[in-house]
């Protein structure tokens, strides 16, 4: 019996090559659904009022979580770097809007590991906000 069914599974196997093939589709997207927001979109890219608690609390979180890379400074000269990784470049060097900021946070860019799920996305906006301050931005 065991040897029928193999002989049946194999001769099911026919040459991949000479199978009909079916493309993704590639049509318009469907259209939402009313009254629904996509996730990991209007959330994370709607930046908060800039305050002074706000800033605040990003340089509080700065120092938590990105001192020992970035430095207290955003110079990259932070006590890990050049030891277990490159060294980042200096805050003032990098161009980004804070959306971008952000997004890098969440994601992570080259050797800097995403921290999405180690950082609240209020944290991090407000972390975006002091690291504007640290490059001079108003």
């Amino acid at each position: 019996m065991k040897r029928v069914l193999l002989l049946l599974a194999l001769t099911a196997c026919d040459d991949m090559a000479r199978q009909d093939r079916v493309d993704a589709y590639d049509g318009p997207a469907a259209p939402p659904i009313p009254g629904t927001v996509a996730r990991g979109t209007l959330a994370e890219f709607s930046p908060p009022e800039v305050t002074p608690d706000l800033v605040a609390r990003g340089e509080a979180r700065f120092a938590i979580y990105c001192v020992p890379c970035h430095g207290p400074q955003g110079r990259g000269d932070g006590p890990v770097a050049g030891r277990t990784m490159p060294f980042p470049p200096p805050f003032t060097k990098v161009d980004a809007s804070v959306e971008r900021i952000v997004e890098v946070i969440t994601q992570g860019s080259g050797p800097m590991p995403p921290y999405g799920d180690r950082i609240p996305l209020a944290d991090r906006w407000a972390i975006a906000a002091h690291v504007d301050r640290l490059r001079g931005v108003p």
